[in-house]
């Protein structure tokens, strides 16, 4: 009588898979040399539609990255991937800044990749070029030293749904719904999504939602530990409104504090590092932040 874990090998090696320790390693997955992400944004950048914008606000100290394709379902061009880099890169320089709110104009916040983009590049090797891009953007966001939010108003869909993983928190319209489509579309997750997702909810959450590809209501979003607050809309396209209630939102957290408070608290977060946490932490001891503080003595007032 055959061993299960023999019928379990045979099945590995049917399927492509080896059998690595404790893990199974995909044999037949193409390697290619990466090309540098300079050569990826000049070929992305000539797939037009739609732009990504960027606002700082000196005042509250936050900055505001619009997804603007609303023909398209704000679905993300090449030009879009490349615009949403520029926004990262950009904000990394600001040194003033607390928070940042990424948001869909239009009453919707993505739709994924913009369909004639996709048919431009659906090949294997710019499928990872694309990858190699947006993971870059995604990183570079959640890695800010700000606290982000996403604003999901209307659908996040396929790697719209992937996106609003990006920031540290999310925010949804009681209307809204959250739909991971990709492996209805034949591929897996290309933006980051599969390994944000299952740091979130768990393995098995991510699993159900990836391989179900079912609607996720605000509702069920709060439950299952997607979003962290839900909003009210007056109009859906009123994007405004949603934005200034996002606004309000963050500004409960990071308002009262300087943004070296806000930049070490966020830096402390992700570092994940207790060397790293220990030189940070340094960089406010005895700085104005807490002399300020001090002097008021408010360590014990409401």
């Amino acid at each position: 009588m055959a061993c299960s874990g023999c019928a379990a090998l045979k099945l590995v090696s049917n399927r492509n898979l080896k059998v690595l320790g404790s893990r199974y390693v995909y044999t037949n997955v193409k390697k290619y040399a990466a090309s540098p992400l300079t050569e990826i944004r000049e070929q992305f950048r000539k797939f037009v539609g739609g732009g990504v914008s960027l606002r700082k606000n000196e005042d509250n100290g936050i900055a505001y990255i619009a997804i603007d394709h609303v023909k398209k379902k704000n679905g993300f061009s090449g030009k879009m991937m490349v615009d949403l880099n520029d926004a990262v890169l950009e904000l990394e320089s600001w040194k003033t800044g607390k928070g940042v709110i990424l948001y869909g104009a239009g009453g919707t916040f993505c739709s994924g990749g913009y369909l004639d983009t996709v048919r431009n590049i659906c090949n294997s090797e710019d499928g990872y070029k694309m990858a190699t891009l947006m993971h870059d953007s995604v990183m570079r966001l959640r890695n800010l030293p700000f606290v982000s939010v996403s604003l999901v108003t209307g659908k996040a869909i396929g790697g719209g749904a992937e996106l609003m993983l990006a920031t540290d928190f999310r925010l949804m319209s009681y209307s809204s719904e959250i739909r991971f489509v990709e492996a209805r579309m034949g591929v897996g997750t290309g933006w980051a999504g599969g390994t944000l997702l299952q740091q979130l909810v768990g393995h098995r959450t991510a699993l159900d939602l990836l391989l179900t590809c079912r609607k996720v209501s605000a509702d069920e979003a709060l439950v299952l530990g997607l979003a962290d607050d839900l909003i009210e809309e007056k109009d859906d396209d009123d994007d405004e409104a949603a934005v200034m209630k996002a606004t309000e939102w963050l500004n409960e957290r990071i308002a009262s504090h300087h943004h070296s408070v806000v930049q070490t608290i966020k830096g402390i977060v992700v570092c994940n590092d207790l060397e790293e946490e220990r030189r940070i932490f340094s960089t406010t001891w005895g700085g104005k932040a807490q002399q300020d503080a001090l002097n008021k003595n408010i360590k014990h007032n409401n």
